[in-house]
Parts: C-alpha cells; sequence; structure tokens
C-alpha cells in the first residue's frame, strides 16, 4: 500500500486483511521476478 490511508492505521479486522494481502503481493512480486532472472542482484538457484 503505497499511500497509507488513515483507515488501515486503525485496528480493524479488515485493516489487517488488506496489509496480509499487501504483504503476499509484494513477496510474490519479488520472488516472481526473480524467478524469472529480471532482478540482477538474486541469489535464486533458477
Amino acid at each position: 500500500i503505497m499511500q497509507d490511508p488513515p483507515l488501515l492505521r486503525q485496528g480493524f479486522r479488515e485493516s489487517s486483511l488488506i496489509w496480509a494481502l499487501s504483504s503476499a503481493s509484494a513477496a510474490w512480486g519479488v520472488a516472481t521476478a526473480c524467478a524469472q532472472g529480471w532482478i540482477d542482484d538474486c541469489a535464486c538457484n533458477n
């Protein structure tokens, strides 16, 4: 989440779901890019 809206800084269950989905998306994106060789400093064993 790039803009960090105030609603997500509150202690709502929905906020934690959004943070979890955002974190999973970021991790998946980095892992995919690394596996495809799109990241020069990646240490993956293709």
